[in-house]
């Protein structure tokens, strides 16, 4: 009674023990990334989306300084020290004290602070533009990671389907039938089918690995195990007047015409810097002898004789001009790659829905006429598995 009690026991334990065990160790559950995640994940933890965001703070802190007044400066001077005479010493020495301000003339701080607010937009224009980059990046990826898988798949089955026909090719019966030599293309077939599965694993993982430099992490295997399928694609625009329409909010347009604005406000910002700063003074002056005092009051305005800045004028209408065509070739540009973009994207919708409604159903119901003939005894397995094989390739066509 005593050992089967003991037997009882250890049996618990040996339950419970499991149970602890398994509990300690979960399944791994295959993790399935979706487009909206990857772009998702793409803007918030992308270097480069990091690095253009700081560039829009850099540009905050050019307007704070640009928006700065100048200086005052303090001065102390002391005449007729160390002479001779009546002038030795200190006794007949004059102290001064002066408090000077600069005051700019001709709007240069105004033109400043509107040339730094051009470059916050800039910087913002940049910011925008490098997010759809990024955007355009992950979806990109993200389809070359889908196109991979969905060939993986395929090619899993029609591994599993080439196994089956080589078997059924290995037998005497079909070595009779179909001789060595069809039999050995078979198996060569199916080897090469193979190796094509393996490549194609190898450039998922390439792929994921591109995917996940996006977000600048070097472990893509513990992010995701496959991506999620495509929603359906959408139908392009009847026309192209309504795509022309949306140019104007294009970012590289935008940026141009930004461009082109910061080129104006340096030009009105070259004009104020023509136009000389004037220095205002006021100061005490003390005599130690005659315990005189006084007042010194002065202003000092440089007197643009040879240096009236019409080099940097120059530069800055030239500039403004550059932008100004760059800005007019941008638009033509975008309205040509456009006209393109439409015209394939149109062609490859209407394809893709031909081969769909057309050619998809029609290799369904040729590979059902199979499977019927087969189960009516009309073709053999062998036969169907090649019709199998067949309806395959044009899936994955």
């Amino acid at each position: 009674m005593k050992r089967i009690d003991s037997t009882v026991w250890l049996l618990g334990w040996t339950l419970i023990a499991g149970s602890l065990v398994a509990s300690e160790q979960p399944s791994h559950l295959p993790v399935q990334l979706t487009l909206s995640e990857a772009i998702e994940r793409t803007l918030q933890l992308s270097p480069e989306n990091q690095l253009s965001t700081s560039r829009i703070s850099a540009q905050k802190g050019n307007c704070v300084q640009a928006s700065a007044y100048p200086n005052p400066a303090f001065a102390y001077s002391a005449e007729n020290v160390f002479g001779n005479r009546e002038w030795r010493g200190w006794r007949a020495a004059e102290s001064r004290y002066d408090l000077s301000q600069r005051i700019e003339l001709g709007g240069k701080r105004a033109s400043r602070i509107a040339l730094a607010r051009v470059g916050i937009l800039q910087a913002k224009a940049a910011h925008a533009l490098k997010q759809r980059e990024l955007r355009l990046a992950a979806t990109l990826a993200y389809c070359d990671l889908f196109e991979a898988q969905a060939l993986i798949e395929f090619t899993s089955r029609q591994n599993a389907l080439l196994d089956q026909w080589k078997t059924i090719a290995n037998s005497p019966e079909a070595i009779d039938k179909l001789g060595p030599l069809q039999a050995l293309q078979i198996r060569l077939k199916a080897n090469q089918s193979a190796r094509e599965h393996f490549a194609l694993e190898r450039d998922f993982a390439i792929k994921k690995q591109a995917l996940a430099l996006l977000w600048g992490e070097n472990c893509p295997e513990l992010a995701f195990d496959r991506v999620a399928p495509l929603s359906d694609t959408p139908a392009p625009p009847s026309s192209l007047c309504a795509l022309r329409e949306q140019l104007d909010a294009h970012p590289d347009l935008a940026l141009a015409k930004l461009a082109h604005l910061g080129a104006h406000r340096n030009l009105q910002l070259a004009q104020a810097d023509a136009i000389p700063d004037v220095d205002l003074l006021i100061g005490y002056k003390t005599e130690r002898e005659g315990s005189h005092r006084g007042m010194v009051l002065g202003a000092e305005i440089p007197l643009p004789l040879f240096d009236s800045n019409q080099g940097a004028i120059y530069r800055a209408r030239a500039e403004k001009r550059e932008s100004q065509i760059a800005l007019c070739e941008l638009n033509r540009q975008l309205d040509q790659r456009l006209e393109i973009a439409y015209t394939d994207y149109l062609h490859s919708f209407q394809l893709f829905h031909t081969l769909r409604a057309d050619g998809l159903p029609a290799a369904q119901t040729a590979f059902d006429r199979a499977r019927e003939s087969y189960r009516s005894g009309k073709i053999s397995q062998f036969e169907l598995i090649q019709e199998e094989l067949v309806y395959l390739d044009s899936q994955k066509a």
